[in-house]
């Protein structure tokens, strides 16, 4: 049974929340940043909300010298993680990865459905996704635009060939 719209989109006290926090976010960094609105901050802005944060714990696992095609090898990962993590509560504790691990994680949770425990279960692992190919797609283009080859319409090394500058002497005022 799919949830109903509730579940999913905001509701009309979330629109104006959402609103009036962009607004006042928008209305800060305005008077901020130039010195003519700074008369407005007073009158416009509610101050900004210090909500005490939890200190995020990163924990890499050791290499397991496994197979992470593999929906056992997942779960021995999964169970490698829970025992780094001493865990005997059934707190979620979110892992991020590529979007095949996520799904190599919900393949594992699904194997363990029948287990009482929720511990046993992997019930406490939630997969997200992160961005790993996105940014390493993004560092690819800014490496190839800035000391890429000549072939490559845009980079430094294609305007520097553009305007007949090959070799670049360095200034004699510039001492190594």
């Amino acid at each position: 049974m799919l949830p109903n719209n509730n579940y999913i989109l905001p509701s009309s006290s979330d629109n104006v929340k959402m609103i009036e926090s962009a607004t006042n976010y928008v209305m800060r960094f305005l008077t901020r940043k130039f010195p003519s609105l700074f008369g407005l901050a007073e009158e416009c802005c509610q101050p900004e909300s210090h909500n005490p944060l939890n200190k995020t714990k990163v924990i890499a696992l050791e290499i397991l010298d496994i197979d992470e095609s593999r929906k056992d090898d997942n779960i021995t990962i999964l169970e490698a993680f829970q025992k780094d993590l001493n865990k005997t509560d059934s707190n979620n504790v979110p892992i991020v990865g590529d979007q095949l691990t996520c799904k190599n994680i919900r393949g594992a949770k699904r194997l363990r459905l029948t287990e009482d425990n929720p511990i046993h279960k992997l019930a406490w692992a939630k997969e997200s996704p992160g961005d790993f190919h996105f940014i390493w797609e993004c560092l690819g283009v800014a490496l190839e635009s800035l000391w890429g080859s000549g072939k490559f319409a845009g980079s430094l090394s294609h305007l520097k060939e553009a305007i007949h500058r090959s070799v670049l002497k360095l200034s004699p005022l510039y001492k190594v």
